[in-house]
């Protein structure tokens, strides 16, 4: 499975005022269609902000999903969101 050119999330403006950053760890389960199912947090980053950002951002994404042979099947992908304050 892979994802498709899908947007980065949004820096929530209070995890930005307040100088947040970390990394969130999600499970997708990704569809047959390429949507993702259920999006779980299996890491978070410390910051509850961040965490729902990220699974937020990720329920909109596209996958690219396995196949068995040429039928595409759901199955499990691991993404790491990584949320870093600019310079």
């Amino acid at each position: 499975m892979q994802s498709l050119g899908n947007p980065p999330p949004r820096y929530p403006s209070l995890a930005l005022r307040r100088g947040y950053e970390g990394n969130v760890q999600l499970k997708i389960l990704v569809m047959p269609d390429g949507t993702a199912g259920q999006v779980q947090v299996i890491q978070s980053s410390g910051h509850r902000e961040l965490d729902e950002a990220a699974v937020e951002t990720v329920r909109g994404w596209t996958f690219k999903p396995a196949k068995r042979g040429d039928t595409p099947i759901k199955g499990w992908a691991l993404q790491t969101i990584a949320f870093q304050l600019p310079n």
